[in-house]
């Protein structure tokens, strides 16, 4: 039985994700320990530390630790779930030296120089490390863009802005990981028209090729989608909430922790968080012209 550690029980996807391992007696695996952790800096964290915690335990019976390095070293794996990605590095650094395959849940980070730090780590101590937005994985667009030629892939979700989260790094990643399943590596400068009701982000990728992402702001509906145009025609893709997003990407967690092999390359998670942090220093400043993607290697 390979024994998860968690550490972040500030968010609702720790509940999530030990329901969707713990309840499949066939995956082998079972979230055992945990540290609840939580940021002061952030209301959304210390409002729900204390509830998701108390499910955890009386729930599904994991058991909590005093630190970080306790729920390291008494796990097979371990699960980064803290929700403010800003303190991501700072508790990587504690965990990298146990060498424990990581999942980072999104964001990676919130700025550029931690996810290049994290990385860092990660080669440092030969920790293998995995992140991404569920959404990647989620049924109607998990293989989307498969064999296909995408000369263009637009995609739609809410983005809703918190003044204690730094912009897009909050619920643009969701969106911006669908984008980048469909194009992968390679964008090159973001232009964006910012607005009350929506953003409109143009992005330059490599080879010609064309991101579009359409960012809601209103209150946190659920609905993401793609539109990917190619040579041979359009093809649509809707992120469908059954299976659970969680459930979907499950799998793909389990498989890294067992083979230590991410199946989202490095860079191109990196260039995410590059990206978020391009639309957000463009939103800012305003740009009328396109901004040139800030470089990670």
């Amino acid at each position: 039985m390979m024994r998860i550690g968690m550490i972040g029980l500030d968010t609702s996807h720790a509940v999530e994700f030990t329901r969707a391992i713990n309840k499949d007696k066939k995956a082998g695996a079972k979230v055992c320990h945990a540290y609840p952790g939580g940021s002061k800096a952030f209301s959304r964290s210390m409002d729900r530390v204390d509830g998701f915690t108390r499910v955890l335990q009386d729930k599904h019976d994991v058991h909590l630790c005093a630190d970080i390095e306790t729920v390291a070293r008494e796990s097979d794996a371990i699960l980064l779930e803290s929700v403010d990605g800003r303190q991501h590095l700072d508790q990587f650094r504690a965990i990298a030296p146990f060498k424990k395959p990581t999942f980072i849940d999104k964001p990676l980070a919130c700025s550029v120089a931690d996810a290049k730090a994290i990385m860092e780590l990660a080669r440092t101590h030969d920790c293998p490390v995995f992140s991404s937005s569920t959404l990647r994985y989620a049924k109607g667009i998990h293989g989307l863009a498969a064999g296909k030629d995408v000369s263009c892939a637009v995609v739609h979700g809410p983005v809703p802005l918190l003044s204690e989260y730094p912009g897009y790094f909050w619920y643009g990643v969701h969106a911006a990981e669908i984008l980048y399943a469909m194009l992968g590596k390679g964008c090159q400068s973001i232009l964006v028209r910012p607005g009350d009701v929506v953003d409109v982000i143009l992005a330059e990728w490599d080879r010609g090729r064309t991101g579009v992402l359409l960012g809601y702001h209103s209150e946190p509906v659920h609905e993401w989608g793609a539109r990917l145009v190619t040579p041979t025609g359009n093809v649509d893709g809707t992120a469908l909430e059954k299976p659970s997003f969680h459930e979907c990407m499950m799998p793909h967690v389990l498989d890294f922790f067992r083979t230590g092999r991410s199946p989202v390359p490095v860079g191109e998670t990196v260039e995410i968080m590059s990206f978020l942090e391009t639309i957000n220093s463009a939103k800012e400043s305003r740009s009328a012209v396109p901004v040139p993607l800030s470089r990670q290697e």
